[in-house]
Formats: C-alpha cells, sequence, structure tokens
C-alpha cells in the first residue's frame, strides 16, 4: 500500500469515528478537540522473521496523526505495524504505521500509532 493510499483509508477511519463521537455526544463539550474517542476490534500484524504476527486489540482513539490502541502484548517503539479494521463493515482495509509510544497499563498495553512509515 503507497503512502498516500494509507493516508485516504486512514482519513476515512478518522471521519467515520468524528461522526460516530458526534452522534454520541450531541450536545456535549468535547474535551479534546484534536482526538476523537473510538473503540472498534483491530488486528496489528508485525512482519516477523517466520511469517506474520497477528495481534487482535482495540482501538481507543483516533487524531489527525494516528490510533491509541490497546494490546495483550508489548510492541517495542519504532516498530512498522499494519493495522487491519476487524469490524465487518469494511473489506480488508487496513493502515500502516510505526509505535511512538508503548505503556503498560491494566490488561495489556497503551499503544501509540503514527500512520504512515
Amino acid at each position: 500500500m503507497t503512502p498516500s493510499e494509507t493516508e485516504t483509508v486512514f482519513l476515512g477511519w478518522l471521519e467515520r469515528a468524528r461522526a460516530e463521537q458526534e452522534a454520541a455526544q450531541a450536545g456535549e463539550i468535547k474535551r479534546d478537540e484534536s482526538r476523537t474517542n473510538w473503540v472498534v476490534p483491530v488486528d496489528l500484524v508485525l512482519d516477523e522473521p517466520g511469517g506474520e504476527r497477528h495481534l487482535r486489540s482495540r482501538t481507543r482513539d483516533i487524531s489527525n496523526k494516528g490510533l491509541g490502541v490497546h494490546c495483550r502484548e508489548e510492541i517495542p517503539l519504532g516498530r512498522s505495524v499494519r493495522v487491519y479494521l476487524r469490524d465487518g463493515t469494511t473489506d480488508e482495509q487496513w493502515i500502516e504505521g510505526r509505535v511512538n509510544h508503548c505503556t503498560m497499563t491494566v490488561g495489556g498495553y497503551k499503544i501509540g500509532i503514527q500512520i504512515g512509515t
């Protein structure tokens, strides 16, 4: 997937998340306009020497720069990752990104993924 295609898919996800949040919070003031709460199931795919490793995860939020994800496994900083949306509404849409933070939390890790590579 080219960087342009990744950005196009990602912007579609961001638009969808913002619309869903606006519908859920009609009349409420947003606490941070740059970050939109969006919880959907995703697969994080890491290229490994023996093949691909798939980690079932879920998003936490989305912004103009990337995704916040909750995952059960730690992913090293700087690691490239593909994110596949698996909510049943898309045909294998995915984006490429890079892990820019990974923080241990209850039940796993909060991971920040910056879009693009």
